[in-house]
């Protein structure tokens, strides 16, 4: 395992009102969490000696504040080709991409879904991993991705959509979700599937979220408060739920809570990307990119090898 350091969560059960909650439980408790580093080129930032996050009703007034476009080409000057569309249905000029593995997804029998965002596809999440878990876009741009994988998605407003509609193969009994993020927003979910599980951000730290049998389990760990691309990555082994967190510059860092209830198996709700769902608040303002999930919980090895060229 490369640079972890880890510290212990407090997850405790929630009155059954709560199970439900797909927006991060996490943002309304108090942590004595250590902010990362702001400069990149630095080492990791300390752990923290102790650290204490608590699932409990997120605020229902929080809502997106931003909107219109964004400089997508990030740190690198990539140029922009990008369009957008206003609805979550359409034509596309590029339909030879759907319901085909491609080779900007790895090659897991694990793998559920893996989204590259291809070029042309404004109107359709494309599935890459050949298992058919297309979905829809609406009102985003598809930059030029400046780490190599083609082109990335950009939400631009609290009407950028990326979302596919409910399929059982998404229901796990273990996970792994995993995307590169440029985080030009805070307190926004990058995955969210009505709190079953869900990745979000906040200022200066990222969460990972899993429900199961009325208790939620929150980890969060400290991200940079600069604009810079980040891989964040979420596992749970049927035992513990683990964040992953690498950006240049730094070890990858890993951190791990007990988590026994398992993942909630009722819930026939939606997977949602660049948002929160149900609820429909915390949009994510910036660009994502290979967002990927899988069946079973990936080693901190297979997780730098995905984020390669940020894990060194």
């Amino acid at each position: 395992m490369r640079g972890p350091w880890t510290r212990t969560l407090l997850a405790i059960a929630l009155p059954g009102a709560l199970a439900a909650c797909g927006i991060n439980p996490a943002f309304t408790q108090t942590s004595d969490t250590t902010d990362a580093a702001t400069d990149p080129t630095t080492s990791p930032p300390d752990p923290p000696t102790s650290s204490t996050a608590i699932a409990s009703v997120p605020d229902p007034t929080t809502t997106a504040g931003t909107s219109g476009g964004l400089d997508a080409t990030g740190p690198d000057d990539t140029t922009t080709t990008s369009s957008t569309t206003t609805s979550d249905t359409g034509d596309t000029s590029d339909t030879g991409t759907t319901g085909a593995p491609t080779d900007d997804c790895p090659d897991d029998d694990a793998l559920i879904a893996c989204y590259p965002f291809p070029a042309q596809e404004y109107a359709v999440l494309v599935d890459g991993s050949g298992n058919g878990h297309d979905g829809t876009l609406a009102n985003v741009n598809l930059p030029a991705s400046p780490l190599g994988y083609g082109q990335a998605v950009e939400f631009y407003s609290d009407e950028s959509r990326a979302t596919v509609a409910y399929d059982e193969a998404f229901t796990v009994e273990e996970l792994t979700i995993a995307a590169f993020v440029f985080v030009k927003s805070k307190h926004k979910a990058i995955v969210d599937k009505h709190g079953q599980y869900a990745m979000f951000v906040d200022d200066g730290q990222a969460s990972c979220i899993l429900r199961g049998e009325g208790v939620v389990t929150t980890i969060q760990t400290s991200i940079p408060n600069d604009e810079q691309w980040l891989h964040l990555a979420c596992t749970y082994d049927g035992e513990f739920l683990t964040i992953h967190v690498a950006y240049k510059g730094s070890p990858q860092s890993t951190q791990s809570v007990s988590h026994e209830p398992g993942i909630d198996q009722d819930s026939e709700s939606d997977l949602a990307i660049g948002r929160d769902d149900p609820e429909d608040q915390a949009h994510f303002i910036g660009l994502i990119d290979q967002v990927l999930v899988y069946d079973r919980a990936l080693g901190p090895d297979e997780i730098c090898g995905l984020a390669d060229p940020l894990c060194p």
